[in-house]
């Protein structure tokens, strides 16, 4: 750095965001990528809120995203993070952080239960295995 600290260097898979200058060397996931003689590196493709990465982002390959199938969500953005199952209940160590208005838990209710009852024969998803759902 300009204060005379060594610089890290960016590990497999990931590339310069920022050079090293005043403050250390900033990395982000990026693909490699060949073309013809030449290689680059391309940022990663980054799913947004409500789709999930089907396959994540690697040192050859792209990230492929999915929309969230009905009872998944996302709510973060990101090149490696899958779609997750919505569930309604805490578990014994969990405490709620917060309520849904009532309109809101009516239509997640009715959501779940469908979901539920879709479920009899569950379809497993990449990466996440199947997905089982309880009678309520």
């Amino acid at each position: 750095t300009s204060l005379g600290d060594c610089c890290a260097l960016c590990p497999q898979g990931y590339g310069v965001a920022v050079p090293c200058g005043s403050s250390n060397t900033e990395c982000d996931h990026y693909l490699h990528v060949e073309n013809g003689s030449s290689s680059q590196c391309l940022p990663c493709q980054v799913c947004g809120q409500g789709y999930g990465a089907a396959m994540p982002c690697g040192p050859m390959d792209n990230t492929v995203c999915q929309r969230c199938p009905e009872g998944f969500y996302s709510e973060e953005k990101s090149d490696s993070a899958p779609c997750l199952p919505c569930r309604l209940e805490c578990h014994e160590d969990e405490v709620m952080i917060r309520k849904e208005r009532k309109k809101e838990r009516k239509e997640r209710e009715k959501f779940h239960y469908e979901f539920q009852m879709k479920q009899k024969n569950p379809v497993p998803l990449p990466g996440l295995g199947s997905v089982e759902g309880k009678s309520p």
